[in-house]
C-alpha cells in the first residue's frame, strides 16, 4: 500500500491530476459527441463516415513522418529551452511537408481504400485534412510535456473538448453529416491555435541539427507501431465492412467499442505524465522495476472495480446507448476483457519499450498481431458476426500485452548485468 502512496504522490508531483482530468474530460466530451451524432444523424451515412474516419486514424501516427514521437523521446534528453524550442520549429517545418505528402496520397487512393464500401469516398475525401490539423494539436503538446508543463497539455485536451462538444451538436442539427465532419477536422486547430507557443517563430533554424537519422529512425518505426496498433483498435471494422458490407454493423461494433476503449485513459494519464521521467532512469533498472510494481499494484485494484461496476450494471450500460444494443452484451464483455490487458500490462510496456528506444521491438510485437488479428477475424466474422470480432480483438490484445512483457523484462535483465 506504502508503494502505491508514493506511485500516487509522485504522479501528482508532475501535474499528472491535471493529465487525469483532462482526460476524463476529453473522453467524456468525445463520448457525448459521438453520442449525440448517433442520435442526430441517419444510421447508414455515420457508419460510412466512421469507416473512413478509422481509415485516416491508422494514417494518424505516421503523420510528419512520426516527427511528434521523435519529439517527445529526444526533446527529453535536451537541457536547455532554446534546444527544444528550435527542435519543435523542425518539427512543425518538416512534419507539415511530410504531413502533406500523406494526405495528398490518401486522396490519390481514396476510391482504392474505400472499394468495398463506395459510399465511404467522399467522407475520407473531407476527413483527409485530419493528417494535418491533428499532427499540429499533437505536436504542440508534445512540446508542451517535454518542457514540464503538464498542465497546459491538460488545458489543450479540455480546450479541445470544450469546442468539440457543442460544435458537434450544433452542426449535426443545423447541416447534418458535413457538419460533423467539419467540426472533427478543425476543433483539433482551434484547440492548436490558443496555445502555440509563439516565441518558436522567432527561434533560430540550427535546430535541424538536431533531426539527426537517429531521430528520424525512432520516429518512423515508432509512428510504424502506433499505426500497426492502431490497425489491431480498427482492423475489425474494416473487416465488419468488407466481410459484412452492412454500416449498420460497423455502427454497432464501433459504439459497442467505445467505453471499453475510453477506459484506458487512466494508464494513458500516468505514461503521459511520466514517460519523459521514465526515459531520463531508462538506465537505472532499479527505478524501473519499482514503477512497474507500483503501477501494476494500483491498476488491478481499479480493474477490479470497473468490473464490478460491470457486473452490475452491464444492462443499464448498453441501455445507455441504446435498446438495440442490449443483444450484443456478450461483444461488449469480450471488448472490455481485452481492454483489461492494455490497461494492466499493453500501456506500461509499451511505452517501456520506447523509453528504452526499441520503437523497433514494438513494431514487429504489433505487426504480428495484426497478423494473428486478421487471420481471426477471417475465419471468426464470417460465422459470427461482429461477436466474432471482438473475439479476435480481445486475443490479439492479450498477445500483444504479454510480448511486450517478456520483451521488456529481458532488456531489464541485461541492463542490471
Amino acid at each position: 500500500m506504502d508503494s502505491i502512496k508514493t506511485y500516487i504522490k509522485n504522479f501528482l508531483s508532475r501535474k499528472g491530476g491535471w493529465v487525469f482530468s483532462s482526460m476524463i474530460i476529453g473522453k467524456l466530451f468525445i463520448f457525448f459527441s459521438s453520442w449525440i451524432a448517433l442520435k442526430l444523424l441517419p444510421q447508414d451515412d455515420l457508419g460510412y463516415l466512421l469507416f473512413a474516419l478509422n481509415i485516416i486514424l491508422f494514417f494518424v501516427p505516421i503523420s510528419g513522418l512520426g516527427a511528434t514521437h521523435g519529439l517527445l523521446r529526444f526533446g527529453s534528453f535536451q537541457e536547455t529551452s532554446d534546444s527544444r524550442q528550435n527542435l519543435l520549429r523542425e518539427v512543425l517545418i518538416k512534419g507539415f511537408i511530410f504531413s502533406t505528402i500523406l494526405m495528398g496520397s490518401i486522396i490519390v487512393m481514396s476510391r482504392f481504400l474505400t472499394i468495398k464500401m463506395p459510399g465511404s469516398q467522399f467522407y475520407l475525401l473531407g476527413l483527409s485534412f485530419l493528417i494535418l490539423t491533428l499532427f499540429f494539436l499533437e505536436a504542440i503538446k508534445t512540446y508542451y510535456r517535454i518542457i514540464g508543463k503538464n498542465e497546459i497539455y491538460a488545458k489543450i485536451e479540455i480546450t479541445n473538448a470544450l469546442i468539440l462538444l457543442p460544435a458537434v451538436f450544433i452542426t449535426c442539427y443545423f447541416f447534418g453529416i458535413w457538419g460533423y465532419l467539419s467540426t472533427l477536422v478543425l476543433t483539433p486547430m482551434l484547440a492548436t491555435l490558443v496555445y502555440f507557443p509563439k516565441n518558436i517563430i522567432q527561434t533560430s533554424t540550427s535546430g535541424n541539427k538536431l533531426l539527426g537519422i537517429d531521430f528520424w529512425k525512432y520516429s518512423v518505426f515508432t509512428g510504424l507501431s502506433n499505426s500497426v496498433t492502431q490497425l489491431l483498435a480498427i482492423a475489425d471494422i474494416f473487416l465488419i465492412g468488407y466481410l459484412l458490407k452492412d454500416p449498420a454493423q460497423v455502427t454497432f461494433y464501433k459504439y459497442l467499442s467505445l467505453i471499453p476503449l475510453s477506459l484506458v485513459l487512466l494508464p494513458n494519464a500516468f505514461l503521459m505524465t511520466d514517460f519523459v521521467s521514465l526515459t531520463t532512469h531508462i538506465k537505472n533498472s532499479r527505478y524501473i522495476s519499482q514503477y512497474i510494481k507500483q503501477y501494476i499494484s494500483l491498476l488491478i485494484i481499479i480493474l477490479l472495480g470497473i468490473w464490478t461496476i460491470h457486473f452490475i450494471f452491464i444492462e443499464d450500460i448498453l441501455k445507455f446507448l441504446g435498446r438495440d444494443f442490449l443483444p450484443y452484451k456478450k461483444v461488449y464483455l469480450f471488448l472490455l476483457f481485452g481492454v483489461t490487458a492494455v490497461i494492466l500490462l499493453r500501456i506500461l510496456f509499451g511505452n517501456l519499450l520506447s523509453a528504452f528506444g526499441k520503437a523497433r521491438i514494438n513494431f514487429w510485437i504489433a505487426s504480428f498481431s495484426v497478423v494473428i488479428n486478421l487471420l481471426l477475424n477471417l475465419y471468426f466474422i464470417p460465422t459470427q458476426g461482429i461477436l466474432g470480432a471482438a473475439i479476435t480483438s480481445c486475443l490479439t490484445m492479450w498477445i500483444s500485452s504479454l510480448l511486450s512483457m517478456f520483451c521488456v523484462y529481458y532488456f531489464l535483465k541485461k541492463s542490471g548485468k
